[in-house]
């Protein structure tokens, strides 16, 4: 094994950072990436399934679709604790068991979702099932951020949330295709036990962060361990390793607003609310949109299968678009073109082919952004709260994806006209973009806390 010297100290104690940095990724690392991206791709399905099911599910109840807000809102409510509550627990107890934990919990809720038998009933096991979702994600990406290099770390996080709208596609196709012969419980039955599979998976495959066991100050073997399937030539047995970051003190979330950190902390903040306001309100209401301008249920399911789909393509190129031009720069131009699909949208809003083709573009760029929203706060913040900063910016995030589909609902019940309800989602669209705009013209005070650079291991 040839280890250049320089990422030693004096002490020849060997920096965590540099050694993930500079190392070929390895197929551990990559195992451990692609197993968060399947958590993902779950985490996706059964997120957004009942937007797919609403309509049937209405139906076969004998309600309007528009009753089924509170549905909408408990799940995302219930990711938004998820996501606040679960995300700090992890920076003092690790990101393995709370990612395990989370997936096998919001699948046994989305199959327990199968047996409600009336809205109340829904809305309790809906906000249990996004508990579970809202703990998922923001440990999954601290996970997968902490195990890659920085030269891949944005497009790997960008690629990991290509996960959620392809789980949606897997979703509103798996809808189509059950709901005609086997009814909407099924599609709850299969969205529950896969995760609840997977999470058994992950209990024997699943590594805790490396970089979380040094700060940690854990079982000095077990971090020598997990290094050997990194770099597979291998360490001495005496080798000891660090990390330049220091562990916080105190409630975690405090630390989002110190160390210069307070203005990227809330302009991020901004365009996290804004961007899941418009997903979440497309996701929730275009099928039952789309019904209420007199297409067929299916049709609504197509649509949104095609905004995933936009998506999940959205986020691929936009991971390899962020290590070209930056994710601010990629995350402001996604914005300007979601603010002129949205209009396309609003204008063609009656017709089937230009409303599928132009939903898969939207999807292509709201998505996009998002991913590039995901890569930019991943970076941002140090090990000691990643998943603290990944988890509140995804539970103020929340928030505006519960205020999305209420609103929403509002406008439905009031008979609003589909192309006017599109087009007031360029108000969220506009306010994310000018966010971004001021995190570039104030871009010293957003750079990520990062590790010392990296020299060569060979």
């Amino acid at each position: 094994m040839g280890v250049d010297v320089r990422l030693a100290d004096s002490r020849n104690v060997l920096n965590i950072g540099s050694v993930i940095d500079s190392a070929r990724l390895s197929r551990f690392q990559i195992r451990t990436i692609v197993f968060c991206g399947c958590a993902a791709v779950l985490d996706g399905f059964d997120t957004q399934m009942i937007g797919f099911l609403a309509p049937s599910i209405a139906e076969n109840f004998g309600l309007e679709v528009g009753s089924f807000a509170p549905v909408f809102a408990a799940g995302l409510f219930g990711l938004m604790v998820g996501a606040l509550l679960l995300g700090p627990i992890a920076d003092k107890i690790g990101r393995r068991w709370l990612v395990i934990a989370a997936t096998f919990t919001f699948g046994l809720f989305t199959f327990l979702t199968a047996s409600a038998s009336s809205i109340n009933e829904f809305v309790i096991l809906r906000f249990l099932t996004g508990l579970g979702l809202g703990g998922a994600m923001p440990n999954l990406t601290a996970l997968a951020t902490e195990y890659s290099p920085r030269r891949y770390q944005g497009m790997i996080v960008a690629w990991l949330f290509a996960g959620i709208p392809i789980g949606a596609i897997i979703g509103g196709l798996l809808s189509s295709w059950l709901l005609p012969f086997a009814g909407w419980q099924a599609v709850f039955h299969v969205g529950g036990v896969l995760p609840m599979l997977l999470a058994l998976v992950l209990v024997f495959t699943l590594p805790e962060s490396l970089r979380f066991l040094i700060l940690k100050q854990d079982n000095p073997k077990r971090v020598l361990a997990i290094a050997n399937r990194i770099v597979t030539s291998g360490f001495p047995p005496e080798q000891q390793f660090s990390s330049p970051q220091k562990p916080v003190t105190g409630i975690p979330v405090r630390h989002l607003f110190t160390d210069g950190r307070w203005s990227g902390t809330l302009l991020l903040w901004i365009p996290y609310f804004m961007n899941l306001l418009i997903i979440y309100f497309i996701i929730s209401w275009l099928p039952a949109m789309l019904r209420q301008s007199g297409m067929p249920i299916t049709a609504g399911i197509e649509a949104a299968t095609a905004f995933s789909f936009g998506g999940a393509i959205g986020c691929l190129v936009t991971g390899k678009l962020l290590q070209m031009f930056g994710a601010r720069k990629v995350a402001l131009i996604e914005f300007v073109a979601t603010i002129l699909f949205i209009l396309l949208l609003s204008t063609y809003s009656d017709a089937y082919w230009p409303v599928m083709l132009i939903a898969g573009f939207l999807g292509f760029t709201v998505q996009g952004a998002q991913a590039a929203l995901n890569a930019l706060v991943a970076g941002f913040y140090p090990t000691a709260i990643r998943s603290t900063g990944i988890g509140w910016a995804l539970g103020i995030g929340r928030v505006g994806s519960i205020i999305g589909p209420l609103i929403g609902g509002l406008m439905l019940s009031m008979h609003w006209q589909t192309s006017t309800i599109f087009l007031a989602t360029i108000v969220p669209a506009f306010l994310a973009a000018t966010a971004i705009a001021f995190m570039m013209a104030r871009r010293g005070s957003f750079e990520a806390d990062e590790e010392p650079a990296a020299a060569s291991i060979h």
